[in-house]
């Protein structure tokens, strides 16, 4: 039998109108906890309903990170393209590293989203009312609006080359590295701080990586670990074999980049590490 606040009790009609396939990873999941004792329907249940719950307290800290970081790479990059090639509208226009890092299927791709997003807002939205921005022409803001939590991972440093491989750079940086150097690294401006903490050391900070970029990967790294998260949410998966605790440590340590005083607030309100302590498992874990 299960325990804890957020094992909340469930209905035997309720899991037996799960398909078998469905339950199937929560009864795995169970076994391994209880060392192979399967797992009783009230038991079963408020697993089920429990995943639920993590999953609706991370929707709170994604939904922050995704913006918040979004808003302060646009920032840093309207003014790095405005010195480029004097036109602040990166994605419009964007100088011509941004472009090839970005790639023209991106930039085309997020141009059609903004025109089809503009001609929706000519009808009303029979829940949400007239939109607030019908009849206005496509700007810089709607364009940053259709960019993915992929799109800004891709804009970040990844996969270092190898030694010789840098070696064969002429600058001796990547184009993703060069922008992190001229612009990106300018939107965590306390990511110094957060590395100087051993719970965010990770093998990307290890690695032989100049110093100038080896923030970079930090946070892209964690920010692609959060995707993937995101993605499992947003698809309705289950999130039963997360590291909930390590995850909810990358999401305020990159807001805490950006400001220690918004990760302390982001943490505050975050009910992430309360509902994961609050699963259910059985009595003996």
């Amino acid at each position: 039998m299960v325990f804890r606040s957020y094992a909340r009790p469930v209905t035997p009609a309720f899991v037996e109108i799960l398909r078998p396939a469905r339950l199937q990873p929560y009864r795995d999941y169970w076994a391994e906890m209880a060392g192979g004792a399967p797992a009783d329907t009230a038991s079963l249940g408020a697993l089920y309903i429990w995943q639920v719950t993590i999953s609706s307290s991370w929707y709170e800290v994604l939904c922050q990170t995704e913006v918040l970081v979004r808003n302060v790479l646009d920032s840093q990059l309207r003014e790095w393209n405005g010195a480029a090639c004097r036109k602040p509208d990166w994605l419009r226009e964007p100088a011509v590293p941004l472009e090839r890092i970005l790639g023209s299927r991106v930039l085309m791709g997020l141009k059609h989203d903004a025109v089809r997003a503009q001609r929706n807002r000519a009808t009303p939205d029979p829940e949400g009312g007239p939109h607030p921005r019908r009849n206005h022409v496509v700007t810089q803001d709607d364009l940053v609006a259709q960019l993915t939590f992929g799109n800004l991972v891709n804009l970040l440093p990844s996969d270092p080359p190898t030694e010789n491989g840098r070696r064969r750079l002429q600058s001796g940086y990547t184009a993703r590295e060069h922008l992190w150097r001229d612009a990106m690294s300018l939107a965590f401006p306390f990511v110094g701080d957060m590395m100087a903490d051993f719970a965010y050391r990770s093998a990307e900070h290890r690695r032989q990586l100049p110093a100038e970029v080896a923030a970079g990967y930090l946070i892209s790294a964690a920010l692609d670990r959060l995707r993937r998260v995101r993605n499992r949410i947003a698809h309705h998966e289950q999130v039963l074999r997360v590291d909930h605790r390590r995850r909810h440590a990358d999401a305020l340590f990159v807001l805490r980049s950006i400001d220690p005083r918004i990760g302390d607030e982001v943490a505050e309100m975050s009910r992430v590490r309360t509902v994961w302590d609050g699963r259910p498992r059985p009595r003996h874990v």
